[in-house]
């Protein structure tokens, strides 16, 4: 009996030594994954933000706090004060169908958001669904572009074809 509980204790030991050699090469993986998706974040020169299922800030690239001035001490956890009055959100059930599975869209959209310091930039809004482990929606993460300075030479451009216009047409009536 002594030789046979010693067998089973000797199998029990090394299947849960092959367990545990398993475990520990899928946390390492993980480990890497979470390195890669790291540096992909915070190489990005777009502000990149990643909120929890309950709109609080979980995560914020430097490109973030570059543009817009708050760094994620401030912030984690909370909402950002930096929606104006009157500009589009990101609706939380934008992902939701009726049994709460994420849908599979991404939105993109102009709108414009405040620095911490009170100034006023033209962005432009990429948002898509984190998924969780049961299709839920576990967060959402958000790319912003500030387009600020194309929208000055946007307005610019047309300023100045308006004016080119109106030059055209004091000519041909100035020739007439």
């Amino acid at each position: 009996i002594n030789t046979l509980v010693t067998l089973l204790v000797a199998v029990m030991l090394d299947s849960l030594k092959i367990v545990l050699i398993r475990e520990q090469k899928t946390a390492i993986e993980l480990s890497k994954k979470r390195e890669e998706l790291m540096a992909i974040f915070k190489a990005s020169p777009d502000p990149i933000l990643v909120y929890d299922s309950l709109d609080h800030v979980q995560y914020l690239n430097d490109a973030f706090t570059a543009t817009f001035g708050w760094n994620l001490n401030e912030v984690k956890g909370r909402k950002i004060p930096f929606i104006p009055k009157g500009q589009k959100k990101i609706p939380g059930d934008v992902y939701l169908n009726g049994i709460g599975k994420v849908k599979d869209t991404e939105i993109r959209f102009e709108t414009k958001r405040h620095t911490k310091d009170g100034k006023l930039l033209n962005v432009l809004l990429s948002a898509a669904p984190i998924k969780g482990n049961r299709g839920e929606t576990a967060g959402i993460v958000v790319n912003i572009k500030d387009i600020t300075q194309s929208k000055k030479l946007e307005i610019q451009l047309q300023q100045s074809q308006k004016m080119e216009a109106i030059g055209t047409l004091a000519g041909g009536i100035a020739h007439d």
